[in-house]
């Protein structure tokens, strides 16, 4: 489940905002960041890092989250894409 839920995210950052976090480490995700990310994935590093590396504990440490944080972590993956989704036209509607 951790491991979908990180997969989601990062697949949604890396369409959204041409990121490719796909071959990354969370680490190197961060880090790069740093550098050159835009000012709206920024505002949400903390809330990134945390889902990122729960998932990271899930996958590779192989310690499952209790499922009050697997919840947080879906609802913090669910504001953030819902927050950065850009907005599209109504039906009919010129940009």
């Amino acid at each position: 489940y951790m491991d979908k839920v990180a997969q989601i995210l990062r697949r949604y950052i890396e369409s959204r905002f041409d990121i490719h976090s796909t071959r990354q480490t969370t680490r190197e995700f961060f880090m790069g960041l740093q550098d050159s990310g835009p000012s709206s994935l920024l505002a949400y590093r903390s809330e990134l890092r945390a889902c990122l590396e729960q998932a990271d504990m899930a996958k590779f440490a192989h310690l499952l989250p209790e499922l009050p944080h697997m919840e947080g972590m879906e609802y913090a993956v669910r504001t953030f894409i819902t927050s950065t989704r850009p907005e599209t036209p109504a039906k009919g509607e010129r940009r």
